[in-house]
């Protein structure tokens, strides 16, 4: 009996899981974010706290972006933010 190939095992470079790695900080900023909009912008209050958690999880996609060579997914032609400079 020989051994399916799905059970073969390759030996590859163990890499972080994507998109948990950012998981953690995503939640933070998504935790800031939520009571922010309930708590202060509802009422008027448009100054948001939570950009540098915003900042810490774009530079995770980032980096787990640039790591995987996806970073041209962030910078191209269907990236909003770049659409919106221009």
């Amino acid at each position: 009996m020989s051994p399916s190939t799905s059970n073969v095992q390759t030996e590859k470079e163990p890499q972080e899981e994507w998109p948990s790695t950012c998981d953690k900080v995503k939640e933070s900023y998504e935790d800031c974010f939520f009571r922010w909009y309930r708590e202060s912008f509802l009422k008027g209050v448009t100054e948001n706290p939570c950009e540098e958690l915003w900042r810490a999880y774009e530079r995770c996609v980032k980096r787990l972006a640039s790591s995987r060579n996806l970073e041209q997914l962030l910078t191209s032609d269907w990236n909003v933010d770049e659409q919106k400079a221009a």
